[in-house]
């Protein structure tokens, strides 16, 4: 759901390699490829984490990870999503023009009650076209 698809995505979007593999994986399974060439940007290998500037440390202070960290390409992985990419214009979902109607409170309570909602069945999402 998106009140805005027409519209390029705006944010630039990372993730631990490791999550993307799973992620990948998950789709495949679901027989949709998220082809890595299409959807990576950038990987690095090695993540340098900047802490600084607060509690005392260091501003330049370096923390590194030895965990691969990936760029995801926006318009790569937006052409992949999209349903006009399945072969045959067979989508396997659809994209509904709307918003979600939901505002977070506190952690995990949402208002109006019930517009969003996570329990052992999935989630549920309250839309407003």
């Amino acid at each position: 759901a998106d009140s805005n698809y027409d519209r390029r995505w705006i944010p630039n979007y990372g993730v631990w390699q490791d999550e993307w593999l799973s992620i990948r994986d998950l789709f495949f399974s679901f027989g949709h490829s998220l082809d890595d060439d299409d959807c990576i940007d950038r990987t690095w290998s090695k993540t340098d984490c900047y802490f600084g500037g607060s509690f005392d440390i260091p501003a330049e202070e370096r923390m590194r990870l030895d965990r691969a960290y990936c760029r995801i390409d926006r318009d790569g992985l937006r052409r992949c999503l999209s349903p006009e990419n399945d072969e045959g214009g067979k989508a396997r979902y659809r994209v509904l023009r709307a918003r979600h109607v939901s505002k977070a409170t506190s952690i995990n309570i949402y208002s109006p009650a019930g517009s969003l909602v996570h329990d052992d069945e999935g989630s549920t999402i309250l839309l407003q076209s």
